[in-house]
């Protein structure tokens, strides 16, 4: 795939198919800032699911508030909801992967995390989250 080609440095994976029924249908070359990242369309039925690759972004303290990983199903990243709408990220060493889809985070979201980070998936913790910092 050409994406997989220009953006060589991240480490995604964009299947033809998600869990879910999921269909791949189009990806995008993105630039963030001077670095090439790429997005993935996929859909179901008409329902759209987007998967965005790039570079991680600098961790960042905000006052008392710390930029922790927080645990999505059996992955770290973080989420964002508006609405219906989830955006999550899961950040390896070289990539931080972004889906944005209404799926249910416990039980549809691990699998298709999985699928296009298959290299990034980090254990659990008994409790389901966490606020240590993990290697």
């Amino acid at each position: 795939m050409e994406a997989k080609k220009i953006a060589s440095h991240l480490n995604f994976e964009i299947p033809p198919e998600l869990p879910g029924g999921f269909r791949f249908e189009m990806s995008h070359i993105l630039q963030f800032g001077g670095e090439t990242g790429v997005a993935a369309r996929y859909s179901r039925d008409g329902e759209f699911l987007g998967a965005i690759f790039h570079r991680p972004i600098q961790r960042e303290e905000f006052g008392t508030h710390k930029d922790y990983e927080c645990v999505v199903g059996k992955h770290r990243g973080h989420a964002v909801t508006v609405g219906e709408w989830k955006l999550v990220h899961l950040t390896d060493a070289t990539t931080c992967h972004c889906v944005l889809s209404r799926l249910d985070e416990t039980t549809e979201l691990p699998p298709v995390m999985a699928k296009i980070a298959p290299n990034s998936i980090a254990p659990a913790h008994s409790d389901g989250h966490s606020h240590e910092n993990h290697p």
